[in-house]
């Protein structure tokens, strides 16, 4: 990052103690969402200076492809956009705004992902990390400058309404915001106070109560996390180039500390990218100019790293995000105001070559990723057959909101599955009796009926939609017959 770029960022952040100025050129991030094609929107904040920004619109014409300018391919946010969160219906879209303590609401065009402004609401100052609820009620923001969690409940409008009252205490410099998959825990790095706060989010009001204990101790300078799509583990990356790794308890979903408690990665971390499927984590290292990547281990979520431990990326990454299809990360750097692509391989593994860095405006920041809406199964199939008939089931008229459906998982209730592309499936039935039929579909990004998120982003805003069966009389062959 050249000189100017860092007194940007260092007036941004003024508020921090010096030493935490000097690393905070780490933070940041992206935030994609879907439309209603197979095209994705990825929003890239842009936050050099207090007191203007902006979302610079970049759009993925295949998922998890090369970003391109839209048109218009920004919007003007003033205040510095910190971090961008989305409904799981990819229907609303929020920003925070630190210098001013703001945070915009935005309606998200359905047809080409642009902007729409719904309202501006009062946060506090430091506003900087935004997550909202899976089900898309509460979102909650955390302010760094008073150290505390501002609650809103969503109208139905898109239009986020305080609760009362707006806001919580956390901890010194309170940062980023994590919620659970289940909805029910809501976790807060405190940047200054080297801790993360856990809450219980009350089901009805979706107001917060501290756990017990309130906070945990974290290394110095814990900044953005995330949530295992799973739900059994938590992971803070910070600034000190470590990232923390906390078991999420099952029944009340209170933090404990797993062994070993941390592991190492490059200086001036600051954002978590986990994959749909939950065996690959990323985090941007803003003052090594690289992304490390770990291995999670699907029994116990212990990360262990890749080989290399880290590759190198553009200058000053700060945020990532993570395709829905698990095929690619997008992150941030800062100090070449633009955006890089990488490729994961079917080892977990990022590959840079051949990506170059795509423009975005000055100071990219934020951190999340946006959803894919998941398939919508339909299927034709008679009421009554005979034994040894060949029956016909038709899956044709299944949908994607946002892609296509390309698999096709069949279980016939007799025993006999069949999973593949074809969405036409003959079966016989050697017995009579009554078989329940049942179908899943998945879509080109691999969604299907759960849903998939991590903290701040569903990759896969899947539903039983995805799942339709239908009871099926199988009759005696007819005599003579």
């Amino acid at each position: 990052m050249d000189g100017k770029g860092r007194a940007a960022r260092t007036r941004l952040h003024g508020w921090w103690a010096a030493w935490i100025c000097a690393l905070a050129t780490a933070i940041g991030g992206v935030a994609l969402t879907g439309t209603a094609s197979a095209a994705r929107v990825l929003y890239v904040s842009d936050a050099a200076a207090k007191d203007v920004g902006s979302l610079t619109l970049l759009g993925l014409s295949v998922p998890g492809g090369v970003p391109s300018p839209l048109t218009p391919p920004s919007i003007d946010t003033g205040g510095g956009p910190q971090h961008v969160a989305l409904t799981s219906d990819g229907r609303f879209a929020y920003a925070t705004a630190a210098e001013p303590g703001l945070l915009h609401a935005y309606r998200v065009s359905a047809s080409d992902g642009s902007l729409t402004p719904l309202a501006t609401v009062a946060a506090g100052i430091g506003a900087h990390g935004v997550s909202v609820t899976p089900n898309g009620r509460f979102l909650y923001l955390a302010a760094q400058e008073p150290g505390t969690v501002y609650q809103y409940r969503i109208g139905a409008d898109g239009v986020p309404v305080p609760m009362e009252p707006a806001s919580v205490p956390s901890g010194d410099g309170a940062s980023g915001v994590a919620i659970s998959p289940d909805g029910e825990s809501v976790f807060v790095t405190n940047l200054r106070g080297a801790s993360v706060s856990q809450f219980d989010v009350d089901p009805a009001s979706g107001a917060l109560t501290p756990k017990a204990p309130a906070t945990l101790r974290t290394p110095l300078a814990p900044s953005g996390l995330a949530v295992a799509p799973n739900g059994r583990s938590l992971y803070v990356a910070t600034l000190t180039g470590r990232i923390a790794q906390f078991d999420i308890d099952r029944a009340d979903g209170t933090l404990r500390p797993m062994r070993p408690a941390r592991v190492r990665v490059g200086l001036g971390a600051a954002g978590v990218a986990i994959t749909p499927d939950g065996r690959y984590l990323y985090t941007p290292n803003g003052l090594a100019d690289t992304v490390s990547q770990f291995a999670i281990d699907r029994r116990t979520g212990r990360l262990s790293p890749l080989r290399p431990a880290a590759v190198h990326t553009g200058a000053g990454p700060e945020g990532i995000a993570m395709a829905p299809n698990g095929r690619a990360v997008y992150a941030s750097a800062a100090g070449e105001n633009a955006v890089t692509w990488l490729t994961i391989g079917a080892n977990g593994r990022l590959t840079t070559a051949g990506r170059q860095p795509l423009a975005a405006g000055m100071g990219p920041h934020g951190v999340t990723v946006s959803p894919n809406q998941g398939p919508v199964a339909r299927l034709t199939a008679p009421r009554s057959v005979r034994v040894g008939k060949a029956v016909r089931f038709d899956a044709r008229a299944s949908s994607d909101p946002d892609g296509s459906v390309r698999r096709y998982h069949w279980s016939f209730g007799d025993g006999v599955g069949d999973g593949g592309r074809t969405a036409v499936a003959v079966h016989r039935f050697d017995r009579p009796g009554r078989y329940t039929v049942r179908l899943r579909v998945a879509d080109d990004e691999g969604c299907s009926a759960t849903r998939r998120y991590t903290g701040q982003t569903t990759l896969c805003n899947g539903s039983r939609a995805a799942v339709v069966t239908r009871r099926i009389t199988v009759r005696r062959a007819a005599q003579g017959g």
